[in-house]
């Protein structure tokens, strides 16, 4: 039964290896299996800031869709609904949590389903200059993320269980956005990929 369980934290730790790029990192990152005709997804994870001055997440890439954008879930005359939003903050020596019903990274336009037990990059540009690509595995249509992790106890979290692949975006508004979105271009040569050692 150790065995077991010792395997078990072996293949969560291999599934989720943190990536980092300055002083921020990025732990838990998981995707939601999507329907054979789901147009979009969302990608989620825990960002830490280790540093002592406020960052952003401006914009945000992905091979695996035709448009990547920032989005958050905001309620609206009692009605929760999708809204992109122009950066995600993540404040000095805190973190910011992408999780399903809250913020998270939208995949329009996906070129292919997105299967359980396989894997993408998302390319995040922060506000210093900075980019980080993350390893995003891809687990069930209802997983939720794994918060208990080194030096961090969130306890008993809440999380929103709403399916993103299959979501209806046409009362998104993008007024404020100038437009449908900006698809991110990797910053040159500073951003870090994590191996999973």
């Amino acid at each position: 039964m150790k065995r077991i369980a010792q395997a078990l934290i072996t293949v969560l730790f291999l599934a989720s290896a943190p990536a980092f790029a300055g002083d921020i990192w990025a732990m838990h990152a998981f995707s939601r299996a999507t329907a054979p005709k789901a147009p979009n997804g969302a990608a989620f994870m825990a960002l830490m800031n280790q540093g002592s001055e406020d960052l952003a997440v401006i914009a945000a890439s992905s091979s695996v869709a035709a448009r990547v954008e920032l989005h958050t879930h905001l309620k609206e005359d009692g009605v929760m609904k999708m809204r992109q939003v122009p950066q995600i903050d993540i404040p000095a020596g805190g973190e910011v949590i992408l999780q399903p019903g809250s913020y998270h990274v939208m995949l329009l336009g996906l070129h292919a389903p997105l299967k359980q037990g396989e894997s993408f990059d998302v390319t995040l540009e922060l506000s210093n200059g900075e980019s980080l690509t993350v390893d995003v595995p891809i687990q069930s249509a209802g997983a939720l993320m794994e918060m208990s992790h080194d030096g961090m106890d969130h306890g008993e979290m809440t999380h929103g269980d709403m399916d993103q692949g299959d979501m209806d975006h046409s009362d998104m508004d993008n007024s404020s956005m100038g437009g449908s979105g900006t698809k991110a271009k990797p910053a040159s040569g500073s951003g870090t990929k994590s191996d999973s050692n």
